[in-house]
C-alpha cells in the first residue's frame, strides 16, 4: 500500500517536474535586446510594426506576424506583454503535451530528463514544427476506443491539454505565418479521427482554433477584417522563397537527415497500425509532414537553419519514447538522436562546450527574469534604452524631419536613431524576390504614403545581382525623388512635390526581343544607354517538384566586359519577370547615383557589359527550361544637375592657406587598394573619371597618422588636390598594432579632366609639413562620347 503511494506520488513529481523544467528554459524570462545587423533589424521591426500600429499582410508584409517576439524572444516596450503572455501559452501547451504523453508512459520515469533535452535545442523554431504532430498524437489516443491499451482517458487534464495545444497553433500562426501550414493540416487531420468518436469534439477544436486566432489577432492590436490578409500576404512570400533564398551546403549534412528521416518514417509509422486506419494514418500523415516541414526549413537555405532539422529531429525521438509501449519503438527514437548528433556536431564547434553554456544560461533564465522583471521593474526598459543608445552612438544618423524609409535592410540603425519610420510592405528589399512582392513596393513608393526621405544602400544578399533587389523600385526612386546628400554609405533621397515629379517607364522604348538558350551569350546593344529588361525562365517538371519537396538549382547571371573581364551574380527567376535594370552592372552606391548624373553614359561606361548569358550554377540545368525569353528597353531615367556635384570631390591646384606654405618632403606611406572598383595595378585605363579607395599614413609602424590628407593627381606639369572622404581603417590600425592613430582610410571620385597620363599620389599633412607620397599608379585617360 505504501509502495504503491509513493510510486504514484513520484510519478506525479516527475510530470510537475517536466512541467515546471519546461516553463523555465523556455519561456522568453530573459529576452534579448536590439542589435545591429539585418536579422536584428527585421527582429526589431516587428516589435516597431505593433508600437505604430501597422497591420500585418497590408502595411506589412513579412513571413513574422504580430506575435513574432514568442519565437525571437526579441524585446521591445509595445510587445513586451504579449511575447511574456504568448511564451506561457505556447511553453504551457507543449509542457502540457508532453506530460500527458508521460502520465500514461510505461518509460513515464525518464520524463525527468526534459528539460535538459529542451535546453539542447539552439533555436526555437524546432518546437513550432513539431507542436502539430504532438496535437494529432494525442487527438488521435484522445479517439481511440475505451479498450484500446494506448486510449488516453480524456478527463478534465487531458481536455484541457486538447485546448491548450489548440490555442498554442493558433498562436504559432501568428508568430510566422507559416506555421500555419503545419498547424491547419494537424487540425484537418484531426477532425475525421475525433469526428468518429464525436462530431462536438471535432468541430469543437475547429471553432476553438478560430476564436483562438481571433481573439489573439485582435489582442495585438489588429483589425479583424485584415486578418484574411496576413494569411494572402504570405503566399508570393511562401512560393518564392525555395529559389530566392536557398544556399547550398555540404551534401553530406542533408543526407544525415534524410537518412535518418527515413529510418524514423519507416520504423515508427508500422507501430502506429494497431490503432486503428484513421488514427494510424493521421499521426502518419503528421509525422511525415513534420519531417517535410523540418527539412525545407533546414536544408531550403543551409547555413545556421539546419540546426533548426537537429532540434526537429530530437524533439520527434523524445516525444516517440513516450508514445510508443513497444521496445521495437526504442529503433526510431535512437535513430532521431543519432541524426540530431551528427548534424549538430558538424555545425558547431565545441558542441559539448556551447551546450554546456546553453544549459548553464537557461536554468538561470527564471532567476534573471525575476530579478529583471519583478524585482526591477523598469530593468528591461532601461536595457532597452542602452542597447538603443549603443545602435545610434555605433552607427548614427542625423536628424530627419518627416517620415523615412531605409534601404536595404538596416531598419535597427533607423529606430535607434528616433527617425519617423514609414515602411514600404516588404520592409527588407531582398524579401521582395516575386513580382507581385516587388509591385507593392513599387506601388506604395508611388503612392501618398511613401516617406519623405529614403536613405539607400547597395546591400544584395547571397551574390545577387543589386538590381534584383527592389529593383522595380528604382524607377520610381530616381523620378519622384531628387538625391540631395550622403550620410556615411547611404544616399538620402529627398521626395519631390507632385508638380515636379516625372513618370519613368523602362518599358516605352523596347529595343530587343530574343529566345536565347540557357549558357548562350547574348550581345547587348552598344549604344550607352541604359538597359532594362525582362527576364522570363520556367522550371522544369522536375524544377517544380524540387520547389515543392526542397530548392531549386541557382541562376546566375555572367556578364562580360568589353576588355574581357567577367562578373558572376545570382539571379532570381521570379524577380526578373517583372523587370529590372541589366546594364550598366551597379555594384556601389556611386553607381547608382550616376543613373541621374547627365554624364551618365560617361561615368558608368566602364560598368557597361558587352554580353550576358544566363546559367545554372551548379551545371544540372534539368530542373529549368533550356530556353528564356529577354526582352530588352531603353531606359532613361531623370537627370539631375545637382547629382553632378556630389559625384566629384572638389580639386584645387594648390593647397588650402595655410598647408600651401608648409613644407614638401617626400616620404609617408600609401596604399591604393581600388581602382575604379579592381585592384590597382601599375597602370590603369580609364575614361575621364576615376574611384580610388586606400589608405595613408605618415609613419604607421611607429602610429603616425596624418592630420589632413589629400588624394593627389599630377598630369606632367602640374599637380591637383583632392580631398577625400575619410574612413577608420581598423583593419591597417591592428595590422600595425597601432588602434589610436588617426583615421587614414580614404575614397574619392575624380574627373580627370583631357585625355593622358596621370600620376596617383597622397599628400599628408602632419607637424607642419607635408609629406608627398607618390605610387607608381600611373592613369591613362581615353574619353569616350566625344566629350573634351
Amino acid at each position: 500500500m505504501r509502495t504503491g503511494f509513493s510510486i504514484e506520488l513520484l510519478h506525479k513529481l516527475v510530470v510537475g517536474f517536466v512541467v515546471l523544467g519546461t516553463l523555465a528554459v523556455l519561456v522568453a524570462w530573459s529576452p534579448g535586446m536590439p542589435a545591429y545587423g539585418l536579422d536584428n533589424s527585421w527582429k526589431y521591426a516587428m516589435g516597431q510594426s505593433v508600437a505604430q500600429g501597422l497591420v500585418f499582410g497590408r502595411d506589412v508584409i513579412f513571413t513574422f506576424g504580430p506575435y513574432a517576439a514568442v519565437d525571437t524572444h526579441e524585446y521591445h516596450p509595445a510587445t513586451a506583454a504579449q511575447m511574456l503572455a504568448g511564451s506561457l501559452l505556447f511553453v504551457s501547451a507543449l509542457a502540457a503535451g508532453i506530460a500527458t504523453l508521460a502520465w500514461h508512459s510505461r518509460r513515464w520515469a525518464w520524463a525527468v530528463f526534459t528539460p535538459a533535452i529542451l535546453v539542447l535545442l539552439r533555436l526555437s523554431d524546432p518546437l513550432f514544427f513539431v507542436l502539430p504532430w504532438l496535437y494529432v498524437l494525442i487527438a488521435g489516443r484522445i479517439a481511440l476506443a475505451e479498450e484500446h491499451p494506448d486510449r488516453l482517458p480524456l478527463g478534465r487534464a487531458t481536455f484541457g491539454t486538447l485546448i491548450l495545444l489548440v490555442a498554442a497553433l493558433a498562436l504559432s500562426s501568428l508568430v510566422k505565418g507559416t506555421f500555419a501550414i503545419g498547424a491547419c493540416i494537424a487540425l484537418g487531420l484531426s477532425v475525421p479521427v475525433l469526428w468518429k468518436r464525436d462530431w462536438r469534439w471535432a468541430t469543437g477544436t475547429v471553432l476553438s482554433y478560430l476564436s483562438a486566432l481571433a481573439g489573439l489577432w485582435v489582442s495585438a492590436g489588429q483589425p479583424i477584417a485584415d486578418l484574411p490578409g496576413f494569411f494572402r500576404g504570405l503566399g508570393p512570400i511562401v512560393s518564392g522563397y525555395s529559389e530566392a533564398m536557398a544556399t547550398a551546403g555540404p551534401a553530406s549534412e542533408r543526407n544525415h537527415y534524410l537518412l535518418a528521416a527515413m529510418l524514423v518514417a519507416s520504423t515508427a509509422i508500422p507501430l502506429y497500425r494497431r490503432r486503428g486506419f484513421l488514427v494510424a494514418t493521421a499521426s502518419a500523415l503528421s509525422l511525415l509532414l513534420t519531417l517535410l516541414l523540418a527539412f525545407k526549413a533546414g536544408y531550403v537555405r543551409q547555413d545556421g537553419h539546419v540546426l533548426m532539422s537537429a532540434g526537429a529531429l530530437l524533439l520527434i525521438g523524445w516525444f516517440m519514447l513516450f508514445d510508443y509501449r513497444e521496445r521495437l519503438a526504442l529503433v526510431p527514437v535512437f535513430v532521431c538522436f543519432a541524426g540530431w548528433f551528427f548534424i549538430d556536431r558538424h555545425r558547431l564547434e565545441e558542441p559539448v562546450k556551447k551546450h554546456m553554456e546553453d544549459a548553464r544560461m537557461k536554468f538561470r533564465y527564471p532567476i534573471d527574469g525575476f530579478v529583471r522583471r519583478f524585482v526591477n521593474p523598469g530593468g528591461l526598459n532601461e536595457e532597452y534604452r542602452k542597447s538603443r543608445e549603443a545602435i545610434r552612438f555605433a552607427y548614427p544618423l542625423p536628424a530627419i524631419a518627416g517620415t523615412v524609409d531605409i534601404y536595404s535592410h538596416d531598419q535597427a540603425r533607423l529606430f535607434a536613431s528616433k527617425l519617423s519610420w514609414s515602411p514600404r510592405p516588404v520592409i527588407q528589399s531582398y524579401s521582395a524576390y516575386t513580382p507581385e512582392l516587388a509591385r507593392l513596393n513599387a506601388e506604395h513608393l508611388a503612392g501618398p504614403r511613401a516617406a519623405q526621405t529614403l536613405l539607400f544602400a547597395i546591400q544584395p544578399i547571397d551574390g545577387r545581382l543589386a538590381s534584383l533587389e527592389d529593383g522595380l523600385s528604382w524607377p520610381v526612386m530616381l523620378s519622384r525623388y531628387a538625391i540631395t546628400g550622403r550620410v556615411d554609405e547611404y544616399l538620402v533621397l529627398s521626395r519631390k512635390k507632385e508638380a515636379e515629379t516625372a513618370p519613368s517607364d523602362p518599358l516605352a522604348q523596347p529595343l530587343l526581343e530574343a529566345r536565347p538558350h540557357i549558357g548562350q551569350s547574348v550581345s547587348l546593344p552598344q549604344t550607352g544607354e541604359l538597359l532594362w529588361a525582362k527576364l522570363e525562365i520556367e522550371p522544369t517538371l522536375k524544377g517544380r517538384l524540387l520547389a515543392k519537396l526542397f530548392r531549386l538549382p541557382a541562376l546566375k547571371l555572367t556578364y562580360t566586359f568589353p576588355n574581357g573581364t567577367q562578373r558572376r551574380y545570382r539571379f532570381i527567376s521570379e524577380v526578373g519577370k517583372s523587370g529590372f535594370l541589366l546594364a550598366p552592372v551597379v555594384a556601389e552606391e556611386e553607381d547608382f547615383l550616376a543613373l541621374a548624373s547627365s554624364r551618365r553614359r560617361e561615368l558608368l561606361a566602364a560598368d557597361m557589359p558587352a554580353t550576358v548569358s544566363l546559367d545554372v550554377a551548379d551545371k544540372d540545368r534539368s530542373a529549368w527550361e533550356n530556353d528564356y525569353r529577354l526582352s530588352l528597353y531603353s531606359w532613361q531615367p531623370p537627370v539631375s544637375e545637382s547629382v553632378d556635384a556630389q559625384l566629384f570631390e572638389a580639386s584645387v591646384p594648390q593647397l588650402p592657406p595655410p598647408i600651401d606654405a608648409y613644407p614638401r618632403v617626400t616620404g609617408g606611406v600609401c596604399m591604393f587598394d581600388s581602382v575604379n572598383g579592381k585592384p590597382a595595378g601599375p597602370t590603369i585605363e580609364t575614361r575621364g573619371v576615376v574611384s580610388v579607395n586606400g589608405w595613408a599614413a605618415v609613419d604607421p609602424k611607429a602610429g603616425r597618422g596624418a592630420e589632413r590628407l589629400f588624394v593627389t593627381l599630377h598630369d606632367g606639369s602640374t599637380t591637383r588636390f583632392i580631398t577625400p572622404s575619410v574612413t577608420p581603417r581598423n583593419d591597417v590600425k591592428q595590422y600595425f598594432k597601432h588602434p589610436e592613430m588617426a583615421d587614414m582610410g580614404f575614397s574619392a571620385k575624380i574627373e580627370l579632366g583631357k585625355n593622358g597620363y596621370y600620376e596617383l599620389g597622397v599628400a599628408q599633412v602632419q607637424d607642419g609639413k607635408v609629406f608627398m607620397c607618390v605610387q607608381k599608379k600611373k592613369l591613362l585617360s581615353s574619353r569616350s562620347g566625344g566629350h573634351k
